[in-house]
């Protein structure tokens, strides 16, 4: 699974998916990758049969130099460092 979450809504609308109950058929194998200010991955999770069972983005402020943030709690069947 690749999501660029700045170029697409793919986890908004994974999550979107498993809202309606099907979580069998919804369940993804993926990675969580930190990379670091110049883009070169400095550490990858991989988990197994996830689906994510919360999401919610930040709210944008008008004046405010905050920036926002996506949060995804992903459930999963495993999970190892790769």
């Amino acid at each position: 699974m690749t999501a660029n979450l700045s170029t697409n809504s793919f986890i908004r609308d994974w999550r979107k998916e498993v809202v309606t109950g099907k979580y069998d058929k919804y369940r993804r194998n993926g990675s969580i990758v930190l990379y670091d200010g110049e883009l070169t991955e400095q550490a990858r999770w991989n988990f197994v049969n996830g689906w994510p069972s919360s999401y919610s983005l930040s709210e944008l402020t008008a004046g405010s130099s905050s920036a926002m943030t996506e949060s995804i709690t992903i459930v999963h069947e495993g999970l190892e460092r790769a």
